[in-house]
């Protein structure tokens, strides 16, 4: 991701432990943004991240979003279909989008690469 390390609010870092063993990691403060399936709507989530030095983002173990969020959403898992879909029940910002800007986004988000497996 080129992360500069030295630029973080926590440049000096802490240990962190993890699935992938111990590594150390920078909290900050973030802003982390969803659409609907429309993408009529933003919805948003000041969260805290810890990111992880270069060489434990290296191993390529998935990150997963935290309770702080996953409590102000309902989830539904369809293993047959492979599908997770989620639905807010709270936020701490919602953001309506006019026709334009949906489609927009929409553009956007499909020219985006998948994750690798």
């Amino acid at each position: 991701m080129g992360v500069e390390y030295r630029t973080l609010a926590s440049a000096k870092g802490h240990a962190l432990s993890g699935i992938g063993g111990k590594c150390k990691s920078f909290n900050e403060r973030a802003i982390i943004v969803f659409s609907d399936d429309s993408n009529a709507q933003l919805v948003a989530y000041e969260i805290e991240i810890s990111i992880a030095e270069k060489k434990a983002a290296q191993l390529r173990c998935a990150s997963l979003l935290g309770r702080d969020v996953l409590h102000r959403l309902r989830m539904s898992y369809n293993f047959r279909k492979k599908k997770i879909v989620f639905t807010v029940t709270s936020a701490d910002a919602r953001v309506a989008l006019d026709k334009r800007r949906a489609n927009s986004l929409k553009a956007r988000i499909e020219k985006l690469e998948p994750l690798p497996q």
